[in-house]
């Protein structure tokens, strides 16, 4: 769900913070918090929690309008108002923590950039970033292919279920939803992973653009 995703994201936030601040004391503790900080700003690019969150706002306010109009007509919609106001509630304050979490990350960005420089770990931090980002990228293209089976052999089973008994079609219904389910997730691992991928090519060449010697660029 989208609360799940802010939880995770703060949760990661949290963890990147963690390593900044009197934490970062040398050369090795600034790759860690920037290569870190990197990480995470990807995270929140493929997330794209602000996109999200705004678009259920803006989807909880137009229910709260209809239902408002239903009650006025009938007194018997009012739960329908109360159930969107709710959503409507629930959904500005997820606003409010992505803003937070968004403005949060911003200022690690600034805290990481300065680490770089006070320590002098340009090469190291973007050998370590793309790194990360290939791990990332390798770890997604698992999911992907994790989905992709467990969409096909969902699709298999919508396939094969009979529909000559009404036990047999709810049953078949059942599994023409969850092929449907699976196929969504399937293509949101994609997605993911083709996000995952640009970011590491750019990981990979932002370190071939800062990296000083021979040994350097063939690591």
């Amino acid at each position: 769900t989208l609360q799940a995703l802010v939880v995770t994201a703060e949760t990661n936030l949290a963890d990147a913070q963690s390593l900044g601040g009197d934490t970062v004391t040398d050369a090795a503790s600034a790759v860690a918090f920037v290569s870190a900080v990197a990480t995470l700003v990807n995270e929140a690019e493929t997330a794209d929690l602000a996109n999200k969150v705004n678009k259920l706002f803006i989807k909880s306010q137009g229910l709260v309008s209809a239902a408002t109009l239903l009650v006025d007509q009938n007194n018997t919609y009012q739960q329908i108002l109360d159930n969107a106001e709710d959503l409507l509630s629930d959904a500005n304050t997820e606003v409010d923590k992505v803003s937070a979490f968004d403005a949060a990350l911003a200022e690690l960005v600034i805290a990481a950039d300065a680490a770089v420089t006070e320590f002098d770990v340009e090469v190291t931090a973007a050998k370590a970033i793309a790194i990360d980002a290939a791990d990332v990228a390798d770890a997604k293209q698992t999911l992907s292919m994790t989905a992709e089976a467990a969409s096909t052999s969902a699709l298999a089973d919508a396939q094969n279920a009979t529909i000559d008994t009404a036990v047999n079609a709810a049953a078949a219904l059942e599994l023409a939803t969850a092929a449907v389910s699976a196929a969504s997730e399937f293509a949101a691992s994609v997605d993911a992973l083709e996000i995952a991928i640009a970011q590491a090519k750019a990981a990979a060449q932002a370190y071939l653009d800062v990296a000083v010697t021979d040994e350097d660029k063939d690591a």
